[in-house]
């Protein structure tokens, strides 16, 4: 009986030392697998080890561990796969999303890191690239509500954010070209007012130079081309009716001093100048038929 106590203790004692190495060596390549993250490997070990050892807290803590280390990974491997989804799908901000979750839970994930930095660029490309649209849309509108300062400034703004923009340029032209257009035909009506307003002030012969100069300016123009002719022929009439009455107005000084020759010598040049004048030819008729009269 005591042989065999004996033989039972000493078999207890080989069986402890026998699960203290299994544990331990279970234990080593288990911390090997989590640094590896070999996650499944390391509790498949660590499971062992709790079956000969329930109580076993280093096991208990490191498959914890274990499990939190892999539940994290899934999770990263899940958002990455998103994020590579998004992008495929050219959605740069769920995309990014995705990627800040991942360096949410791993700040250093190199991947991550590189995407993120390519996307964040992306999305800034984008952005950039909506602003000229933007911008290039509302000078559009503006253009054709003939407001060019305003397109012109929206141009400008569009430039400076895309300098080799085809689009932006040929606008530019266009803008500054109706602007031109714009700038020359207010030149124009005011030209036309000026020249307009000397005929309705019946100063003719200003009306003449203003037409001129507008002619100088827009040559063939029809409306220039119109009032400079109306000008020109309103001035003649003005010119020979002035004539006229400085005339009579002489021949009348003569005929009161009963300078009869005189009187008749001044409305005859006066009618060569102004041959259809019924005023001079009835002036002259009345001269006449007074020095008749005075014989």
């Amino acid at each position: 009986n005591v042989a065999k106590t004996l033989l039972g203790k000493v078999q207890e004692q080989i069986y402890t030392r026998q699960r203290a190495q299994k544990i331990e060596q279970a234990l080593r390549r288990a911390k090997e697998f989590l640094q590896s993250q070999q996650f499944d490997d390391a509790i498949a070990l660590l499971d062992e080890v709790l079956r000969l050892d329930s109580g076993h807290a280093e096991a208990q803590q490191y498959k914890q561990l274990a499990a939190e280390q892999r539940e994290r990974l899934w999770k990263i491997n899940r958002h990455m796969e998103r994020a590579e989804e998004r992008l495929t799908d050219a959605d740069f901000q769920g995309a990014r999303a995705q990627l800040e979750a991942v360096l949410a839970l791993d700040p250093a994930h190199a991947t991550a890191l590189g995407m993120l930095e390519s996307v964040t660029k992306e999305i800034a490309e984008q952005e950039r690239l909506r602003q000229v649209r933007q911008h290039i849309e509302a000078a559009r509108s503006l253009h054709a509500e003939r407001n060019f300062a305003q397109a012109m400034e929206r141009l400008q703004n569009a430039y400076e954010l895309d300098p080799i923009n085809i689009e932006v340029d040929s606008l530019i032209r266009l803008v500054r070209s109706s602007q031109e257009k714009e700038e020359r035909r207010k030149l124009l009506e005011q030209r036309l007012v000026n020249i307009q307003e000397a005929l309705n002030r019946e100063q003719f012969d200003l009306a003449v130079s203003a037409a001129e100069e507008a002619l100088k300016e827009f040559p063939d123009n029809s409306q220039v081309l119109k009032l400079h002719a109306q000008a020109t022929r309103l001035a003649e009439v003005q010119r020979r009716r002035r004539l006229v009455e400085e005339q009579i107005q002489a021949a009348r000084g003569f005929l009161e001093k009963k300078q009869f020759s005189s009187a008749i010598a001044v409305l005859e040049k006066a009618l060569e100048t102004v041959p259809d004048d019924a005023r001079l030819a009835s002036y002259l008729k009345t001269v006449q038929e007074t020095q008749q009269n005075a014989i």
